[in-house]
């Protein structure tokens, strides 16, 4: 041994940790969405579709791909986090926007 000390063992690759952190933010979202409701939407939508003409397997992906640009849509619009701001008193986020303006410039 030459007394050289060494780092810890990392006990998962990069790779896996980057997957499983994906996978519980993924988990932690669901928990966030009426997913029953969301179900409901989609079979109104295609209900909806088909009312007008529009035929069996296309309703259901037009009203999918409707449901996916209103969840894309969520993504950047600011009206998200009116009511998460007085939920999150403890969270720094005027220091988070702060730090991301700062980047832009």
């Amino acid at each position: 041994m030459t007394g050289v000390a060494q780092g810890p063992t990392r006990l998962i690759s990069q790779g896996t940790a980057e997957r499983l952190f994906e996978a519980l933010l993924y988990d932690r979202v669901c928990e966030l969405v009426d997913l029953d409701q969301m179900f409901e939407l989609q079979c109104f939508l295609t209900a909806e579709l088909m009312n007008v003409g529009v035929k069996g397997e296309e309703s259901v992906a037009i009203g999918r791909a409707l449901i996916d640009r209103a969840l894309a849509q969520l993504a950047t619009d600011d009206r998200r986090y009116l009511r998460a701001r007085s939920a999150f008193r403890g969270c720094d986020c005027e220091r988070v926007e702060r730090e991301l303006e700062a980047e832009r410039r």
